[in-house]
């Protein structure tokens, strides 16, 4: 009774520790927002609920597959310009929105992980937290898919029983990574099947509860609502028939190609291009751990042969750690995809335990299902294919845990011999291997966040920077690179500039989407992230007329770190704009600070600039 007693004191201060630690890293994140530009896809990610705030349509004036997320996105743009009146600094409060909704759902997976150990659940919740897509923070198509999964797992996987409004709540959960990655759908329908067939089976004994017409129901319940709110939010801006005739702008092909759109090679499971970069990235480790895993899976008496294996990954496992961190310097890409160290790491100490908990291969399969999913219609494998690992990261620390036990029972109360001392040495080994593994990749994630604002085109750690404060603009609030700055300046110059010659509709060449936000004009575009595709824009100016730019600017400077589509456009318009682009062939060209500014000759004669 003693002992229990000490154990009820002890735990309300390990929790307090735990969650100090979880705190720190929510810190480290929260540092990070303040610094850096990122890649185009930031601002992007920004410009769909910023054009509906303006009163355009979703699929209707906007193309963009991933465009549902601005229904998730759209509430709090609309709060924050209401409350500033203008878009500054809304890139650095959906930093703040994405840093506050990672560490209080880390914190959830904290609580309800728990009941694997205090060390488990910390460890789980830190491994979700310090991941951040492509070092993005952003809530983005990405994160507004992984945060709903990530709960969904824990939720269901996680607990002893379910409450009827709990399952409701997953529905509406699911609904909302559904918007995010919409090819999750699938997952709905295949399970709906199993379901189906489930019910109508007539060996009903041992039916697990997530296959009954209860659980499917209330979850169908919360899908249902949000479905409806959806619904109501794109009536409410356009009638039925609208939408139902612009449909087919979702298979156009323009970016992430969903599977059978007419004309268009679809992406669809596209997976080689995520073998090829973790093969790139790990040319010994990467093939090693799919050749274990395979041994693994053919190794019928792989329990018996269990001391064998703990040291053959023992020693993978530590160099495939050590090798991750010591190219940090040089590969920062190395953090993108450090899940799948712990992602293989989880599954080869699944196989290996003899008392399988199958709730925690559910919360590892549900990280699985996310990367198949995402692997149906993005082309971004190559550096986005390891996002989905994160969640399934959940599950490492108490499967390791379970195997560390059985192998402790393995060697407790036999006679000290040979075999007593090779027992126990293998269980030492897994463990310093499980601690090496989660440590490791933990400071792996948390270093490559930490100098993200201070990569190079190449994906390398470039030196400190010399930093300035920006204090206008979509970018308010964060600290930049000089140079970063220079360009930022000149790109407002131009935006003013359009906007007192020609305020009405703007369309933007190139990877400039942070324009849009900077101009609050019209968007003349079918989407902020075009690129060199003048088919879709001929098909939507033919179909909108009214969107026809007032006018176009062409940015020479580049203030992302991808400039090789830069270059190619500038070469392009220098060279034969008017050829490919003969809608603006009357336009008057006026040279600006960071680009080129092309007038509609139906607006008065510009000034100079």
């Amino acid at each position: 009774m003693k002992k229990q007693s000490f154990i009820l004191r002890r735990e309300p201060f390990e929790t307090l520790f735990c969650l100090i630690i979880l705190l720190f890293f929510g810190g480290l994140l929260l540092r990070c927002a303040f610094y850096g530009v990122h890649t185009p896809d930031e601002s992007f990610y920004l410009t769909v609920p910023f054009r509906i705030f303006q009163g355009d349509k979703l699929i209707i004036d906007e193309f963009q597959e991933s465009q549902f997320t601005a229904f998730l996105q759209y509430l709090p743009m609309a709060v924050f310009i209401r409350m500033t009146g203008s878009t500054d600094g809304v890139i650095l409060f959906f930093r703040l929105l994405f840093v506050f909704c990672q560490t209080a759902i880390s914190c959830f997976v904290f609580f309800k992980m728990k009941r694997f150990g205090v060390p488990c659940a910390l460890c789980s919740a830190v491994l979700f937290l310090v991941y951040v897509p492509e070092f993005v923070e952003s809530l983005d198509y990405y994160t507004m898919s992984l945060m709903p999964l990530a709960l969904i797992a824990v939720i269901l996987f996680a607990s002893d029983a379910i409450s009827l409004p709990v399952i409701f709540f997953t529905g509406v959960l699911f609904a909302c990574a559904v918007l995010s990655q919409p090819m999750l759908a699938l997952v709905y329908f295949a399970y709906t099947a199993v379901v189906i067939v489930r019910t109508a089976s007539k060996k009903k004994k041992n039916v697990s509860e997530y296959l009954s017409v209860r659980f499917w129901g209330c979850v169908t319940c919360g899908i249902v609502f949000s479905a409806v709110l959806f619904l109501c939010f794109l009536l409410y801006r356009a009638p039925l028939s609208e939408y139902i005739t612009n449909i087919g702008n979702l298979f156009s092909g323009y970016n992430h190609v969903l599977p059978f759109t007419s004309g268009q090679k679809s992406d669809i499971l596209q997976f080689g291009v995520l073998f090829q970069t973790l093969n790139s990235l790990h040319p010994v480790a990467f093939p090693l751990s799919i050749a274990l895993t395979a041994g693994l899976l053919i190794d019928r008496r792989r329990i018996s042969h269990r001391t064998v294996w703990c040291f053959v990954l023992g020693g993978f496992y530590t160099y495939y750690v050590i090798y991750a961190l010591a190219r940090l310097h040089i590969e920062i890409a190395q953090g993108m995809f450090s899940p799948y160290i712990l992602f293989v790491f989880t599954l080869h100490c699944y196989l290996l335990t003899d008392r399988k908990n199958k709730k925690l291969l559910y919360i590892w399969l549900s990280g699985l299902v996310y990367v198949v999913c995402l692997g149906t219609i993005s082309h971004a494998l190559k550096y986005a294919g390891a996002v989905g690992c994160s969640v399934s990261n959940i599950a490492c620390a108490p499967i390791a845990k379970d195997l560390l036990l059985e192998l402790r029972e393995d060697f407790e109360g036999k006679p000290v011999d040979r075999a007593f001392r090779i027992t126990k040495t293998a269980g030492i080994t897994m463990t310093a291997v499980c601690v090496l593994s989660v440590v490791g990749i933990t400071a792996l994630n948390a270093a490559a966040l930490f100098v993200s604002d201070r990569v190079d085109a190449n994906l390398k750690w470039d030196k400190e920077p010399v930093r300035e404060a920006v204090t206008s603009g979509p970018l308010k609030g964060i600290t930049v690179s000089k140079g970063e700055k220079e360009v930022y300046d000149r790109i407002t110059e131009d935006i003013a500039y359009i906007q007192e010659n020609a305020p009405g509709t703007l369309y933007i060449e190139g990877q400039l989407p942070t324009g849009y936000l900077m101009s609050g004009s019209r968007f003349g575009t079918c989407s902020a992230y075009y690129v060199d595709k003048p088919e879709f824009l001929n098909r939507y100016y033919s179909n909108n007329p009214d969107r026809i730019p007032d006018a176009v600017y062409f940015p020479t400077d580049d203030m992302f770190t991808d400039n090789a589509v830069h270059s190619l456009m500038i070469n392009m318009f220098l060279k034969d704009y008017d050829k490919t682009r003969p809608l603006f062939s009357d336009y008057t060209r006026v040279r600006g600070k960071a680009g080129y500014i092309l007038i509609s000759p139906e607006t008065d004669k510009p000034s100079e600039p």
